[in-house]
């Protein structure tokens, strides 16, 4: 899994928060193309997400996560 520390915060929250509720092609096809500027493999993220959701991970973001320009922090 490739660091996230840097991108911008809002589609990897927004992947998370729809993965904790919903299954990855749900979010996927919910999201659009949101995912796509992290330049990761939107699938292998949302299967990433939905497998370490259960031990409540959550990323740090500078600023509140909904804002623009946020990122992630840790």
């Amino acid at each position: 899994m490739r660091n996230l520390v840097g991108q911008h915060a809002a589609p990897v929250v927004d992947l998370l928060s729809c993965t904790n509720l919903e299954g990855v092609d749900h979010c996927l096809g919910f999201l659009g193309s949101s995912p796509d500027g992290l330049g990761l493999d939107p699938r292998a993220l949302g299967n990433f997400y939905f497998l370490v959701l259960r031990s409540g991970v959550t990323p740090d973001t500078r600023s509140d996560a909904g804002r623009p320009g946020a990122r992630i922090k840790a």
